[in-house]
């Protein structure tokens, strides 16, 4: 089995290019005579700390209950950030274990929303363990997916609510038993070949756990459970830049799995495989042909609660050198006119940092990202990292002299700042580094 597709919603990738907060909406509003509640839902994961800015006012510190935090917008102010601190489960790679703290921010208005679920990601690492997994019990499964032809290796997942655990078989026929969440479990199977794409899956609801899979009969899949080809068309590639690299990702809650995918197609799962709330998405991301010591990115995706063809048409790029180094720079968005007068714009600026030294990967690793609705910056076109190393749990800044990654994104989204399972979105972004100063 290659554990290599399972993923939290939504991974970060070091550092991370594309805008967006990864929140979702389920309540919007705007100020008016009187204060306007903002609430955050946090999922699957607590803040470590959370921190407040209302309006111009100052960071101060906040307090959650049962994972949500609740503040309230006096009469007449309309803009909100919020700064929170993820540190995920240790990632090992190579026989070194590596530590990432993440400090999102997360600057929105009420035209925005008012109401919104952040992802305070539980595992940086694919494989055992993606989920929280909450209580467990035995759960014993019987699956033969011989019948399917390339099938190899079987990968089954159980979920229930926040919670969630999963059990690989390094055979396309296997029978055995694993810790499952306790209760009433949604249970996907996904069938693997021998370079770990996915190529058949069968969902099975409402299992009782402790217990066995199908009430103990064998789950025997076949051709109704294969997956199935739908077309991918990438459009308006820019001059100079390469053939686009393309990806799609099934999802399921907060665990997603990777479908193959190719420069004009990619692999979507039987109707039967899915429930209410999954989706797809599926992207696509082009560079320069040649390189330079800003990297330029320009990517788009699609997102959707059902499958079929996707067309996703590129947008201008953008060429940006990058902020002047500082403990906290400030990113200048000014001057791409691409997206002008479209809605859904959001801009995204981000710093990644190590312990190493003399050009080493340390294995404490430093992250921190910044969000901005354009409903946030009435106009303006710069955001400026805030300094929150004086508030109890939140990240210093960068020793002098260490070696800082950064991106800069500019989105433009059928949602917004917001995830909605049914949306596109548009990027254009840089990376480079500096040397803190």
């Amino acid at each position: 089995m290659s554990s290599g597709f399972l993923r939290v919603s939504i991974l970060a990738v070091l550092p991370v290019l594309a805008a967006g907060c990864g929140g979702t909406v389920s309540g919007s509003g705007s100020s008016g005579g009187s204060p306007t509640t903002v609430k955050m839902t946090f999922t699957p994961a607590t803040p470590t700390a959370v921190a407040v800015q209302i309006g111009a006012g100052a960071y101060t510190t906040q307090t959650l209950s049962n994972g949500v935090l609740s503040f309230s917008l006096p009469s007449g102010t309309s803009t909100y950030a919020v700064a929170y601190i993820c540190t995920p489960a240790p990632l090992t790679e190579n026989g070194l274990q590596y530590a990432t703290t993440m400090e999102t921010v997360v600057e929105a208005s009420t035209a925005d929303a008012t109401s919104l679920v952040e992802q305070c990601l539980y595992n940086l690492q694919s494989g055992a363990a993606a989920l929280p997994p909450g209580p467990t019990a035995a759960l014993a499964v019987s699956i033969n997916a011989s019948a399917i032809p390339s099938a190899a290796s079987l990968l089954v997942v159980a979920t229930n609510g926040k919670n969630g655990t999963q059990q690989s078989f390094s055979t396309a026929s296997a029978s055995g038993s694993f810790a499952a969440p306790q209760g009433t479990d949604r249970v996907e199977i996904f069938v693997l070949d021998t370079s770990g794409n996915l190529v058949a899956a069968r969902n099975v609801p409402s299992q009782a756990v402790p217990g066995s899979l199908n009430g103990g009969t064998a789950i025997v899949l076949g051709a109704a459970d294969e997956t199935q080809p739908e077309a991918i068309a990438v459009n308006d590639v820019p001059a100079q830049f390469s053939s686009p690299n393309t990806g799609a990702w099934f999802n399921m809650g907060l665990v997603s799995i990777g479908t193959p995918s190719g420069p004009t197609q990619y692999s979507a799962l039987p109707a039967a495989a899915m429930e209410n709330g999954d989706s797809y998405t599926v992207f696509a991301t082009t560079s320069p042909v040649v390189h330079s010591e800003v990297t330029q990115t320009v990517s788009g995706s699609v997102s959707s609660t059902s499958a079929g063809r996707v067309a996703i048409n590129f947008p201008a790029p953008w060429s940006y050198a990058g902020p002047t180094p500082a403990a906290r720079p400030t990113f200048d968005f000014s001057g791409y006119t691409a997206f002008a007068g479209q809605p859904g714009i959001t801009y995204d600026g981000n710093l990644f940092w190590t312990d190493g030294t003399n050009g080493a990967i340390g294995t404490s690793q430093y992250f921190v990202d910044v969000s901005a609705s354009a409903n946030y910056l009435h106009g303006a076109t710069k955001i400026t990292v805030p300094n929150l190393s004086g508030l109890p749990g939140f990240l210093p800044t960068p020793p002098t002299g260490t070696d800082v990654s950064w991106g800069a994104a500019i989105t433009q989204s059928s949602s917004g700042i917001l995830t909605a399972p049914n949306s596109t979105s548009l990027d254009v972004a840089n990376q480079g580094d500096y040397t803190e100063p």
